[in-house]
């Protein structure tokens, strides 16, 4: 313990370092910014972030949801599906629209409910 901080060791290899450090940076650049969301549905992360993919020929993936919104989610799984794919992440169908570094974006066929996307998209275990 550090006064006013603290020491911690981060196990990581040197891409996500890397990653790391330009997040940190970004950070410290923009710390003082009041910097608001742009999105127009807010995001929420879910509590039991577990869920299922379903595609079109009818397999299914189970998933990481990172967060939510009432216009999509985003999720981490074993496969990264391709940009037009139409799925359903557990019972919210929505085609895929985004790729990133941890998974893909799903952005759903219409507007969901708030207060009940959660119960729609993660299955609580």
């Amino acid at each position: 313990m550090i006064a006013g901080g603290f020491v911690f060791r981060i196990v990581a290899c040197n891409e996500e370092r890397s990653k790391l450090l330009r997040k940190l940076i970004w950070l410290e650049q923009n710390k003082n910014f009041d910097v608001s969301d742009m999105r127009t549905h807010k995001r929420v992360v879910p509590e039991a972030p577990h869920s299922t993919l379903l595609f079109p020929d009818g397999s299914m993936l189970g998933c990481f949801v990172i967060d939510l919104s009432a216009s999509g989610v985003a999720v981490s799984a074993d496969t990264v599906a391709e940009i037009g794919t139409v799925l359903a992440v557990g019972k919210a169908t929505g085609t895929v629209v985004r790729q990133f570094t941890e998974g893909f974006a799903v952005q759903f066929k219409q507007l969901q409910n708030p207060s009940l996307i959660e119960q729609l998209v993660v299955h609580k275990r």
